[in-house]
């Protein structure tokens, strides 16, 4: 709807298919799934995709994210540091989800000649450079929205995240993407000894 609207094809259309189309979207709102990688000895966000369903295939984009120079993109969404870390890795560690146990996704890690390692279910702390991710993320970031769905529906209560959400998913990783790139690389890490993971060569 967004697309059509910008291109002005959406007044192109009979008033019945709009009604239809906007009740559509509107009683089914859409979540957004991401995939991340990032480089356990650097910290540096290695992939970053954005899924409207857990697939397998957003698994399968972000190994090759991870391996791939990702400068394209921060050009792309604006940022100002260049976003050129790649690497290899010898292993990476997901959950236990759907997409991760995938034939899909265990015939493209053995292509890649990675390892995969699934740690059971519930712990979190064999995973902690991502869940360190995503916390930053949910706090430096998230914040600045008003449209969030917070954590669950005691923390939401009444909040209308619906009507109140404020972008749709691609704006939404635009921006995503250049807070990563411009802000979360370029921030001091404790972890680091107070480096950048800019400024870290993987």
């Amino acid at each position: 709807i967004t697309l059509m609207k910008e291109t002005g094809a959406w007044l192109l259309l009979p008033d019945k298919f709009k009604t239809i189309m906007e009740k559509a979207s509107a009683d089914k709102p859409q979540r957004l799934w991401v995939v991340a990688a990032v480089d356990a000895a650097t910290g540096m966000p290695l992939a970053f995709v954005g899924t409207r369903k857990p697939c397998a295939s957003a698994v399968v984009k972000a190994l090759e994210m991870v391996m791939s120079d990702k400068t394209h993109i921060s050009q792309l969404v604006g940022a100002k540091t260049p976003w050129t870390a790649k690497v290899r890795p010898e292993n990476v560690f997901t959950d236990n989800g759907t997409p991760y146990i995938a034939d899909v996704t265990r015939d493209a890690f053995l292509m890649s000649s990675v390892s995969l390692t699934r740690p059971p279910a519930g712990q979190a702390w064999k995973r902690p450079f991502i869940e360190a991710l995503f916390k930053t993320f949910a706090k430096d970031l998230m914040s600045y929205f008003d449209g969030r769905t917070f954590s669950n529906v005691v923390e939401r209560r009444d909040y209308d995240s619906v009507g109140d959400a404020t972008l749709i998913i691609d704006e939404f990783m635009v921006v995503v993407l250049r807070w990563l790139c411009d802000v979360f690389v370029n921030t001091p890490s404790a972890r680091l000894n107070g480096l950048m993971c800019f400024g870290m060569q993987i």
